[in-house]
């Protein structure tokens, strides 16, 4: 008995040692496949949709299929980048997660020819027959380790944005012989976007904090912070612009400054910066409002660590300012400084959301708020207002250790407060049902929302003013609990008891704020933080949310 055991001992490290020896000798007879899992944004050469690694000596050629890619697809190109992979996510290089870190996603950096060369190129628009695509090669491999190259696809000019492909690797010859094609990555179809703001539009470092809402006419109305010099939050040289679309998110308007307060008290412009903006639209009156943080002073200090108690801009306390629009965002108000109105002498800090704001069905506006209080503790909460933006009333706590926030109203008039949690791993959501006075804990708080601490967005659609004629929650934010990465769009059916698995837009890193708006009854818009663009634009039918 004993010697048999040692026989199948001895058997089975044979076997295993055939595997290691197996899988050694195929390295360089596969291809292995990474799908990427961003949006191709219309306008730009390089999107990178798969990502391809294979050893060798010599790659020759690789076979490509495509469904539903005639009249969205114009060009598709194959680019090597030595022995490093474009994606962040993969193994990629020290100088493009430099790039990352400091520009944020979207660098336009694919195409860059210091970091990939152009290999093949096929004008896919002109093809007549069939969907199939062939990319020659025919080059020698660097013989060190596992070569990269990625997939890249140009969009058509009049594609609709909230239309989708798919594309597959069909096969590759790798040293004049068909290898194995070893498939990974989240098997969806290719979607569209735009680019509304990237690093060096108009002459700006960056673009963050993605608000937007959709006017009474259907123009698309996104407010942003326009950070001049770097990307870090205030205090800087920042102030809030707007942008308009007026055909459902396919093209946008240069900045529109709406709040600016450089040059109070003949201080560098880097210690007047507005930013973190909330929008919120009256469907009632048509107005649009925003509310954003104006602090003064406070140099070479971030104004979320060192605003003082106290109501004087001079001291070094923060103010909130509220700005309105009654033409649809083309021009602002002068700011009104509410700060004494909704803010304790003792708390540190008091701003907006960021995002966007609700008018509740009484005519109620409210926006969502977070504070640090006399212990220079974070906790969520909401503002609002009943006389239409003249006075404003804040609410108590809803959870400490909570920041940014969105709200909806209930089926029942109550208000949602759906909150970054810094402990990190979900959301927090707590209910109101007396305007903030008191609150409770919703049944999805700290388990059905998993995210790294970051913004998100939750938006109500009522039955009456979407394609399925259900009341339906949609959410979006990095659905992960590490990086953020994965942005998704998320339904409930049921008032947030419950959410669907959703669906994946963006897998790559980037910022990752964002924010949601209905462009009509059967799409909604999304403006967010990508690893594409600081601030890129889809369409999504809801039809692609909820199966």
């Amino acid at each position: 008995m004993r010697n048999r055991i040692i026989i199948l001992f001895i058997l089975s490290i044979s076997l295993c040692f055939n595997d290691v020896l197996a899988n050694e000798s195929n390295k360089e007879d596969t291809l292995h496949v990474w799908r990427s899992n961003q949006p191709v944004v219309i306008g730009r050469r390089n999107n990178i949709v798969l990502d391809l690694s294979c050893e060798g000596k010599k790659i020759n050629s690789i076979s490509i299929s495509l469904k539903e890619a005639r009249g969205k697809v114009d060009k598709i190109e194959l680019y090597y980048t030595g022995t490093t992979s474009m994606l962040f996510s993969r193994t990629t290089s020290s100088a493009l997660i430099s790039h990352q870190s400091i520009y944020g996603g979207g660098q336009k950096i694919y195409s860059n020819p210091s970091y990939s060369v152009l290999k093949t190129s096929v004008d896919y628009s002109s093809k007549k027959d069939g969907d199939n695509v062939t990319l020659n090669a025919d080059m020698n491999l660097y013989q060190g380790g596992r070569n990269y190259f990625y997939i890249s696809v140009a969009a058509n000019a009049a594609v609709p944005l909230s239309e989708s492909f798919d594309i597959h690797i069909t096969g590759a010859k790798i040293d004049g012989k068909d290898v194995i094609i070893r498939e990974d990555g989240e098997n969806l179809p290719v979607r569209f976007a735009v680019s509304v703001k990237d690093a060096g539009d108009e002459g700006i470092f960056a673009y963050r904090i993605p608000g937007i809402v959709t006017a009474g006419d259907g123009t698309l109305v996104s407010a942003y912070d326009i950070r001049r010099n770097s990307s870090i939050d205030l205090q800087e040289d920042i102030q809030i612009g707007v942008s308009r679309s007026r055909d459902g998110g396919r093209t946008w308007s240069k900045n529109i400054l709406a709040m600016d307060m450089r040059g109070t008290n003949s201080l560098p412009d880097c210690q007047n910066g507005t930013g973190d903006p909330s929008i919120l639209i009256d469907p009632e009156t048509g107005r649009i409002y925003i509310m954003a943080l104006w602090t003064h002073g406070i140099g070479a200090s971030t104004s979320w660590q060192h605003c003082k108690r106290g109501f004087n801009p001079e001291d070094g306390a923060a103010q909130v300012l509220l700005i309105e629009s009654s033409d649809n965002g083309k021009t602002w108000s002068k700011p009104l400084n509410i700060t004494r109105q909704i803010k304790d002498s003792l708390w540190f800090i008091l701003l907006q959301g960021p995002g966007r704001g609700i008018a509740m069905k009484d005519g109620t506006l409210v926006f969502p708020f977070q504070y640090k209080d006399e212990n220079d503790f974070p906790a969520a909460t909401i503002v609002y207002s009943k006389d239409k933006g003249k006075t404003w009333t804040i609410g108590s706590r809803a959870r400490e250790n909570t920041t940014e926030s969105q709200v909806v109203e209930m089926k029942d008039g109550s208000l949602m407060l759906n909150m970054r949690d810094n402990r990190g791993g979900s959301r927090a959501v707590s209910i109101t049902k007396d305007m903030g006075r008191t609150w409770y804990e919703h049944s999805s708080s700290r388990s059905l929302l998993r995210e790294p601490v970051c913004m998100a967005s939750l938006i109500r659609v009522e039955a009456k003013d979407n394609c399925l004629g259900k009341d339906i929650l949609f959410f979006s934010n990095p659905d992960t609990t590490t990086k953020r990465n994965h942005i998704t769009i998320k339904a409930s059916l049921d008032e947030g008891i419950t959410w669907n698995e959703g669906l994946l837009i963006d897998a790559e890193n980037g910022w990752g704020y964002s924010c949601l708006t209905m462009i009509d009854t059967e799409t909604i818009g999304i403006l967010y933080e990508s690893s594409k663009s600081h601030l890129l634009f889809q369409a999504v039918k809801i039809k692609d949310i909820i199966k």
